[in-house]
């Protein structure tokens, strides 16, 4: 079973956006959906805010400034059962690097 630290979330109830790290090299950033579903919007300033001293997540910018656009690989069952997800959210699994 993964080991998940939430870093961050912007609700009360640990709902999205939310900012995991994982007992391995990987963080979870849960986001609203897109179309793809190998990528999840969540606001640039909560992610960096969250974000671990010296680590570094790839994330692209949108056409909204607010937004970032996080891509990665969409997490497992196993994982998906364990956060709060409303219908419109989803998580990705991205490479934690600078650790």
């Amino acid at each position: 079973m993964t080991v998940l630290r939430l870093l961050g979330s912007g609700s009360k109830d640990g709902g999205c956006p939310a900012l995991y790290a994982t007992d391995g090299d990987t963080l979870i950033v849960q986001g609203l959906t897109t179309r793809g579903g190998n990528a999840v919007l969540i606001p640039h300033s909560q992610l960096l805010e969250w974000a671990e001293p010296g680590s570094t997540i790839t994330m692209e910018t949108t056409e909204t400034p607010a937004l970032v656009l996080v891509a990665g690989t969409p997490v497992t069952d196993e994982v998906r059962a364990r956060l709060i997800l409303d219908s419109d959210e989803t998580a990705v699994e991205v490479p934690r690097c600078g650790r």
